[in-house]
């Protein structure tokens, strides 16, 4: 009898299993962890590989004036290394798809790429205040923009560079399209006459502002990110009038319309912010001294929820493709950050002496309850309440050998 229990509860289970698999992912509950990275640096930007496995970080001088390195990641940010180029007052970095192609922008000097993953690099063009840098998908299209000069596109991974017909201003971020095609960039005058959005949709040969709703409001306009297609746009900021509250504005149409609706404001502002590559999943987070929180949204922005995870300075955001993994830099806290959504542990059924037993990881977070369902109807599900004991790497709960088929779940109030 209790052999046939534990061959209907095996079977059942699996199917429970396998259902709440196919049923998609919430990133409203995140779990975030900080990595190895050297702690202290001041961190100033992030990429990463479609996939989430590869991640590069720039840091810039610290406070000590050592120069900082381009650090690799080749494991979603569990182990570091510097890579092959060499130190500097590093500010930016952007890389293709598959995480070979690298371009990156430093303070006071001039534009370096690598086309080996960062093992080795070279540079190009003149020597000047670089800003932020972007990549298309297949590293062919590169684009930087400096201070108080038109942004510079390369056609060729960074072999040339050309000047793009866009004006000599302050620009800030850069968003480029898996494509190349869609381009963003945000540039403006802080506490003047608030920021502008460039967009082009050529890769980058033309550009033009985008259309915006809130002409009279004084917004810096401080992060962008596009979605694979470029027709999402996340665009966050701070209001350069009081420098106290930053707006977050959503596009689905490469931005020819504008929404606003239940998205959150923070103190400071916001200035930086990711998207997967559906432009579904976002994540925001700002950047003030006083330390701001991070944002994440399941629904291209319609909703926003908070995400559990320390209030930093953050610099940069990073999502892989699918939005399960995502990277955070920090400036003054000098920590690098990877994230994902909270998937449920799972569960396994063993049995052991004649009792069988269903069990998970015992890290798991406390609070979840498991429960048994006979049918899967959904008002059938009755808590188990026995108390899990912990065994080793596992939490255990033995469950009745009845001779009838059961399903398990573990729920969190």
């Amino acid at each position: 009898m209790i052999r046939s229990a534990f061959r209907s509860a095996v079977r059942h289970l699996a199917a429970w299993l396998l259902l709440t698999r196919l049923g998609g992912l919430d990133c409203a509950g995140q779990t975030w962890t900080q990595t190895s990275a050297p702690i202290g640096s001041y961190w100033t930007s992030l990429a990463s590989s479609t996939d989430g496995t590869r991640l590069f970080a720039s840091e810039q001088l610290d406070a000590a004036f050592k120069l900082g390195r381009i650090h690799v990641s080749t494991d979603s940010g569990l182990t570091w290394r510097p890579s092959g180029a060499p130190a500097n007052d590093w500010w930016s970095v952007a890389c293709s798809a598959d995480g070979r192609k690298l371009v990156a922008t430093a303070h006071y000097d001039k534009i370096y790429v690598s086309l080996d993953a960062g093992a080795t690099w070279r540079s190009k063009n003149v020597a000047r205040n670089w800003g932020y840098a972007g990549c298309s998908g297949d590293g062919a299209r590169m684009i930087v923009a400096p201070a108080g000069y038109p942004i510079q596109l390369s056609t060729d991974s960074g072999a040339t560079w050309q000047t793009t017909a866009t004006p000599a201003t302050n620009w800030f971020r850069i968003a480029v399209s898996t494509g190349g095609r869609v381009m963003a960039a945000t540039a403006g005058a802080f506490a003047v006459k608030g920021g502008s959005l460039y967009l082009s949709t050529n890769g980058g040969v033309a550009w033009k502002t985008a259309a915006f709703p809130p002409t009279d409001l004084k917004y810096e306009w401080r992060a962008v990110a596009l979605s694979a297609d470029g027709a999402k746009i996340l665009l966050v900021g701070s209001d350069s009038g009081s420098s106290m509250n930053g707006p977050v504005f959503t596009s689905t149409d490469t931005g020819a319309t504008w929404r606003t609706d239940n998205l959150p404001f923070s103190s400071g502002g916001w200035s930086a912010a990711a998207s997967s590559a559906d432009g579904t999943r976002l994540l925001i987070a700002g950047n003030s001294s006083a330390r701001s929180p991070m944002y994440s949204s399941p629904d291209s922005g319609r909703t926003w929820q908070r995400v559990d995870v320390a209030a930093q300075t953050w610099y940069g955001l990073t999502s892989s493709a699918d939005g399960t993994k995502l990277a955070g830099v920090a400036y003054y806290d000098g920590r690098i950050w990877t994230g994902g959504p909270a998937l449920p542990p799972v569960l396994t059924l063993e049995r052991l002496g004649a009792d069988p037993f269903v069990s998970w990881p015992a890290a798991t977070a406390d609070g979840f309850v498991l429960e048994q369902n006979p049918n899967l109807n959904p008002a059938e599900w009755v808590a188990i309440g026995t108390p899990p004991t912990v065994v080793g790497p596992v939490k255990r709960v033995a469950v009745p050998a009845t001779g009838l088929r059961g399903f398990y779940r573990l729920r969190s109030p």
